[in-house]
């Protein structure tokens, strides 16, 4: 018996307008958010009700930013994609490149300006279990950015079965100062709530044992100066402090 031969084209303006329907039927393939964020309608591009019951948005796990034995510091976050689109045409310089995709990304950081005190992995004693702490915000900082990606596609046989795998060969953030943004935001909140508190100087009792632990033993509490403090001049670092 010969074998059939079938030609399927699947043309791109079809899939473009297919796509384009589902980010309207179907938001939750295009939306995502943390539970706390999805309850507040917490978005930085607006995500209308389908009104067919589907989900605006699908609920993602919280950013961990940092962890100690007392704290899990958790932040929230959501990431949207909008006017994403195919392009079938091979590229102009070869490489085994079949299609393009673009897209506008938008990124949203439960992460305010500047953090308050309770946001902070300060060290302390150890805590059973471990309690999370979600990072507080008023309203969610927003970056945006252009998604570019291109790719080639190949049969493959795995199991017994051919599939069409698609593999991405070139991924940018292109003409995205939003995103670089983004990264600069999150990396700066991570350091002053994670590493810089970990890192502080701890002012505490200080006890002075001679190595046969014998008397005397001297004790020192310290506390700041209430003085401007700490000051920095003739590049230098003082800090005036108080004993008693």
């Amino acid at each position: 018996m010969a074998d059939w031969h079938l030609r399927l084209r699947l043309n791109e303006r079809f899939l473009n307008t297919t796509i384009s329907a589902m980010e309207t039927q179907r938001p939750s393939m295009f939306n995502y958010a943390t539970e706390r964020l999805a309850k507040r309608n917490g978005e930085c591009d607006f995500v209308r009700d389908p009104q067919t019951g589907a989900s605006r948005v699908t609920r993602v796990d919280p950013l961990v930013i940092g962890q100690d034995n007392r704290t899990r510091l958790l932040a929230d976050y959501c990431y949207q994609i909008r006017n994403l689109k195919v392009d079938f045409s091979p590229l102009s310089d070869g490489g085994g490149e079949h299609f393009r995709l673009s897209a506008d990304l938008f990124v949203g950081l439960g992460m305010p300006d500047k953090l308050d005190i309770s946001d902070l992995l300060l060290p302390g004693y150890p805590l059973t279990p471990i309690k999370d702490n979600f990072i507080d915000y008023t309203t969610i900082s927003c970056f945006r950015g252009r998604l570019e990606a291109a790719g080639g596609m190949e049969f493959v046989n795995h199991d017994g079965k051919w599939l069409l795998l698609m593999q991405i060969s070139t991924f940018s953030l292109g003409a995205a100062e939003g995103i670089y943004a983004m990264l600069s935001h999150y990396a700066r909140n991570t350091i002053n709530a994670v590493i810089l508190p970990q890192a502080a100087m701890a002012l505490s009792p200080l006890e002075f044992e001679p190595p046969d632990q014998r008397p005397p033993q001297i004790s020192l509490k310290l506390r700041p100066s209430p003085s401007p403090n700490p000051t920095f001049s003739s590049n230098a670092l003082e800090l005036r402090i108080l004993t008693a």
